[in-house]
């Protein structure tokens, strides 16, 4: 993951989709948005992302994704709670 540890809480895969369940990258929080969740089935799955889902506040710092590299952001948002990535 570029330099970056991403831990699941659990994973589901199936013959078209990889789950990942409570991600954290670097044991830390990681925003919800589409390019956190494309980058993360982009290294995962070398394939883009079905869907992604969260709730709440994330834990800060938590990490975002930069285009280029994650980083540390406090300046609030919602974690990603699960992502679905096609395989």
């Amino acid at each position: 993951m570029r330099g970056a540890v991403l831990t699941c809480a659990t994973t589901a895969t199936t013959a078209t989709s990889a789950t990942c369940n409570g991600p954290k990258i670097n044991n830390r929080d990681v925003r919800l948005a589409g390019v956190e969740a494309a980058a993360i089935c982009n290294a995962v799955t070398g394939q883009g992302f079905s869907t992604a889902s969260g709730q709440g506040a994330a834990v800060n710092p938590y990490v975002i994704w930069t285009g280029t590299t994650w980083a540390l952001s406090s300046a609030g948002a919602t974690p990603m709670l699960n992502v679905v990535c096609n395989r």
